[in-house]
C-alpha cells in the first residue's frame, strides 16, 4: 500500500485528462467539451503548478493516437494547444473565462492559419482549429456550470 500513498485527487484528474481523447476521440466536439470542461474545472480548484498535465496531457494522447492510426497531423500544433490550453486556464483563473475562450480560439485559429500559409498543414484542419475551437470550449463552459449548478442544488 506504501505506493498508493503518494496518490492525490489531482492524479485522477492528470489520468482523466489523458485518457479522454483515448476513449473518446470522436466527435471532436463531444471530445473537446470534456476537455475544456475539466481545464476550467482544474483553473477552479488548482494552481498551475498542480494543473499543468491537465493542460498537456489531452493533446499528448489525441497525438499518440494519431500515430496510431498512422496520422501525426496534430504534432506541429502540439505546442500551440498547450499555450491556448494555458491562455484559457490562465484566464478562468482571473474570472475571464469568455475572455479565455475568445483568445485561446483566436491564438488557434491565427497559429493554425499560419502553418497552412507556410503549407505545413492541410487548409482543412483550420476550422476544426478556430471555429470548433470556440465551440467546444464554449459548450465547456456551459457543461461545467451545469454540473456545478446540478451538484450545488441536488446537495440541499
Amino acid at each position: 500500500m506504501k505506493m498508493f500513498r503518494y496518490l492525490t485527487a489531482h492524479h485522477l484528474w492528470y489520468w482523466t485528462a489523458a485518457l479522454i481523447p483515448i476513449l473518446l476521440p470522436h466527435p471532436q466536439i463531444l471530445t473537446g467539451t470534456l476537455v475544456n470542461a475539466l481545464i476550467l474545472a482544474a483553473a477552479e480548484r488548482f494552481r498551475l503548478s498542480k494543473a499543468w498535465p491537465v493542460l498537456v496531457l489531452p493533446s499528448i494522447s489525441a497525438t499518440l493516437m494519431g500515430f496510431l492510426f498512422k496520422t501525426a497531423v496534430l504534432l506541429p500544433l502540439i505546442p500551440a494547444i498547450w499555450l491556448g490550453n494555458f491562455i484559457l486556464f490562465a484566464a478562468a483563473r482571473r474570472g475571464q473565462t469568455i475572455i479565455g475562450i475568445l483568445a485561446k480560439a483566436a491564438w488557434l485559429g491565427v497559429y493554425t492559419y499560419g502553418l497552412i500559409h507556410l503549407g505545413l498543414l492541410p487548409e482543412k484542419l483550420l476550422f476544426p482549429m478556430s471555429v470548433v475551437q470556440l465551440l467546444t470550449a464554449f459548450a465547456g463552459f456551459v457543461l461545467l456550470r451545469g454540473v456545478s449548478w446540478l451538484w450545488t442544488n441536488m446537495r440541499r
